[in-house]
């Protein structure tokens, strides 16, 4: 699986896909996963050296762990952006797709001792967003969301912001 031959791509199947997503989480944590092993494929003829791969239906990071399995292997390089909704709906109203299995995902190959995932390591942030009127911007925004849109609007590098501090300052 994964091999290439001009335009053909030979890939696994969903079935090998959630194996992987098995593998990783110790459960069926995700439907339909796609295989790491086409997707690496796809983005290995696609991308070259420090490209940066966007997923705006990230699901399970399939991606992420294709691109991650990449750079080990030809050293190039590649970053990448996943984009996840969380999924809630009124049924099931805490649901968060994004961060209990998009996220969870690369945090849990990062932190992998399983020889199979040797190497597969990427800088990583989770960063959630949320749509504020702005004429309850007065009304809603925490000290922490204050200080993360100041960073982000002045095109800081995002850093924690520590309650426990009189002040937070950036450096």
């Amino acid at each position: 699986a994964g091999a290439s031959d001009g335009n053909q791509i030979t890939a696994g199947s969903y079935s090998e896909g959630a194996r992987d997503v098995r593998s990783i989480f110790g459960t069926k944590a995700f439907n339909h996963a796609k295989p790491v092993s086409l997707i690496r494929e796809l983005v290995r003829q696609s991308t070259g050296p420090g490209d940066i791969v966007l997923d705006f239906f990230a699901g399970s990071a399939t991606t992420a762990q294709a691109v991650m399995a990449l750079n080990v292997e030809d050293g190039m390089d590649r970053r990448f952006i996943m984009v996840s909704t969380t999924e809630a709906s009124k049924e099931a109203p805490t649901r968060n797709l994004c961060c209990d299995v998009t996220a969870e995902r690369i945090r849990r190959l990062n932190a992998s001792t399983d020889p199979k995932y040797n190497g597969l390591v990427a800088g990583f942030a989770y960063l959630r967003t949320e749509r504020i009127p702005i004429e309850h911007l007065d009304l809603t925004l925490s000290p922490a969301t204050a200080w993360t849109s100041l960073e982000a609007l002045h095109g800081l590098r995002m850093t924690p912001y520590d309650p426990d501090l009189p002040w937070n300052s950036h450096e």
